[in-house]
C-alpha cells in the first residue's frame, strides 16, 4: 500500500470518528440489558442456525442474536420489522448476506455485526437501511468494500470496520449517493 493510499484510509477513518463524536452514545451497551425501558426479544446463545425458524416476537424494538451459530442472512428474512431500532448478530459465523436480507428493517438505527466471517460488503449492501446510525463490522475477514456498499447511509454517524483485512480502499467509497 503507498503513502497515498494509506493517507486516504487515515482521512477517511479521522472523518468517520469525527462525524461519530457528535453523536457518542452508549450504544456498545446492548439495551436488552442496561435499559429495562426498551422492549427487547434475548435470543442470544441458543445455537440458532438457521434465521428462517426463528419467530420473532411482535413490536420488539431491539433484538439480539449474538453468539449464535448463524452462517448466512438469507433475503427477507426480516419481513414487517419496521418497528425495530437495533439488531445484534455478533459473535456469529455469518458469511453471506442476501441482497435484500435488510428488507423489512427500514427504521432500523444500529446494526451489529462484530466478530463473524463477512469478507467482501457489496454495492448498495445496506440501502434497505436508510436510518441506520451505527453500523460495527469489526473483526470480520473484509478484504472488499465496494465502492457504492454504502449507499444511502444519509445519517450514518458511526461505522467501524477495525480488525479486517482491507488493503486498498477505493477514493469513492461513500455513505451518500
Amino acid at each position: 500500500m503507498d503513502y497515498k493510499s494509506i493517507m486516504h484510509v487515515f482521512y477517511l477513518i479521522l472523518i468517520l470518528t469525527l462525524r461519530s463524536s457528535i453523536a457518542q452514545t452508549k450504544v456498545d451497551l446492548n439495551p436488552c440489558y442496561s435499559n429495562a425501558k426498551i422492549s427487547c426479544q434475548n435470543l442470544k446463545s441458543n445455537n440458532i442456525k438457521d434465521l428462517t425458524t426463528v419467530e420473532f416476537e411482535k413490536n420488539v424494538e431491539v433484538v439480539d442474536l449474538d453468539s449464535n451459530d448463524i452462517r448466512e442472512i438469507p433475503d427477507d428474512v426480516f419481513p414487517d420489522k419496521s418497528i425495530w431500532k437495533e439488531l445484534w448478530m455478533n459473535d456469529n459465523r455469518i458469511k453471506t448476506i442476501g441482497k435484500e436480507a435488510w428488507n423489512g428493517l427500514s427504521k432500523l438505527r444500529v446494526l451489529m455485526l462484530m466478530d463473524n466471517r463477512l469478507d467482501y460488503l457489496f454495492s448498495n449492501m445496506f440501502r434497505s437501511l436508510p436510518d441506520l446510525i451505527v453500523l460495527r463490522l469489526d473483526e470480520n475477514r473484509i478484504a472488499f468494500l465496494d465502492p457504492e456498499c454504502f449507499n444511502n447511509l444519509h445519517h450514518l454517524k458511526r461505522l467501524t470496520l477495525f480488525g479486517n483485512h482491507i488493503r486498498n480502499l477505493d477514493a469513492n467509497v461513500s455513505c451518500v449517493s
